[in-house]
C-alpha cells in the first residue's frame, strides 16, 4: 500500500531507537515523508519535573506539527515518539481500520514505559504476557476529569479511548491543524486494580480536549500494538 498521503512526525532528544529508524525507512520507501524535530533548550519546573517533561516534548511536537502543516500537505499524520516502536504493518492497519470505521483519529496501543517488560514482551505487534496486569496509554473518561485507565488491549475489537496515545497517534492533518499540544491538565486517572489515583498528563489532556471541543473520541487500533522502550 502506498504511503504518499502520510507524514510521520517524530519529536526526539537526539536518540532514535534503531527499530524505529527501520520502521521509518520502510515507510519512506513507500512514499511517506518524515518530520523529525529535536528538542531544544528545556523549560524547567523544579517543583514539577513531570510537567516540565510534558511541556518540553509538546513544544517540540508543536514545532514539528507546524512544519508538517506548512510543508508536507499530506492527508494523514502519524505522531510517533522516538522510544515507541510500532509493528511493521502499522500504517497499513491504520489506513485500513480508519477507512473501515470512518474515523479521524486512531491510536496505537503501547504500555506505560517499563510495564510490559516486567511480565512479557512485545514482538512486532504481538504481546506475550499477562495483558490484564499491564497499564496501557489509553482509557475512558467516566466522569468529568476522571479517567479509568485501560489494562488490556481488547484484541477482539477496536476500543474508544479518551486518552490520546501521543506516542503513536494517527490523525487527519485537518484535525491536527486545529489541535495544538498542551503540557497537561489537573485531572485524575483511576487505577482500577489498586484503587489509587495517578497524575494525568498530556495524553489525557489532548484526548479530553478533542472530545469536548469536537466530539471526537480516539479509536484504539487493536491491530497496532507497539513496544515502549
Amino acid at each position: 500500500m502506498d504511503h504518499d498521503d502520510v507524514t510521520i512526525i517524530m519529536p526526539h532528544e537526539g536518540k532514535i531507537h534503531p527499530d524505529l529508524q527501520s520502521f521509518i525507512t520502510e515507510a519512506c520507501l513507500k512514499g511517506a515523508t518524515v518530520i523529525a524535530e529535536q528538542q531544544g533548550e528545556k523549560v524547567k519546573f523544579p517543583n514539577n519535573p513531570a510537567r516540565a517533561r510534558y511541556t518540553n516534548i509538546n513544544i517540540t511536537r508543536n514545532r514539528a506539527r507546524e512544519r508538517a502543516l506548512r510543508t508536507a500537505k499530506r492527508e494523514w499524520f502519524l505522531y510517533v515518539d522516538s522510544d515507541v516502536i510500532p509493528p511493521k504493518n502499522a500504517i497499513e492497519m491504520f489506513k485500513f481500520r480508519s477507512s473501515a470505521n470512518k474515523c479521524h483519529v486512531m491510536g496505537g496501543w503501547y504500555p506505560v514505559r517499563g510495564e510490559a517488560q516486567k511480565i512479557g514482551k512485545i514482538e512486532d505487534g504481538v504481546f506475550s504476557g499477562t495483558m490484564e496486569l499491564t497499564r496501557w496509554v489509553a482509557g475512558k473518561e467516566v466522569e468529568d476529569n476522571l479517567v479509568h485507565q485501560y489494562y488490556c488491549p481488547r484484541t477482539y475489537k477496536d476500543m474508544v479511548s479518551n486518552v490520546a496515545p501521543l506516542g503513536c497517534l494517527w490523525i487527519r492533518s485537518e484535525v491536527s491543524a486545529s489541535m495544538r499540544f498542551m503540557p497537561g491538565m489537573d485531572m485524575r486517572v483511576r487505577d482500577a486494580y489498586v484503587g489509587h489515583y495517578l497524575m494525568a498528563g498530556d495524553c489525557c489532556e489532548f484526548g479530553i480536549r478533542l472530545k469536548r471541543r469536537y466530539g471526537i473520541e480516539v479509536l484504539m487500533n487493536q491491530a497496532v500494538v507497539c513496544r515502549h522502550n
